[in-house]
């Protein structure tokens, strides 16, 4: 898995944890909002940032509830893990 990957599941689950999120998380909420982040890194418009830039650019939206799903991603959109 990449690493940055990794650190973004990291800092998501922290940012769960520390209540930033919302009161209510469910765990489909958590891997779309992750799916959504992901793709929004790799393909979307978070990809003229490096990805560690990316990632806190994204999660300091999801933090102060600015981040929406991305216009292009496909819906149920997977990453392909080799």
């Amino acid at each position: 898995m990449v690493t940055w990957v990794k650190t973004a599941t990291f800092l998501l689950s922290g940012t769960i944890a520390a209540g930033m999120y919302g009161s209510a998380v469910f765990a489909a909420d958590v891997d779309m909002k992750f799916r959504e982040i992901v793709w929004a890194v790799e393909e979307g418009a978070l990809i003229k940032f490096e990805p560690r830039f990316a990632v806190n650019i994204a999660l300091k939206k999801l933090k102060n509830g600015l981040w929406t799903r991305p216009n292009r991603m496909p819906p149920n959109w997977r990453r392909a893990v080799a």
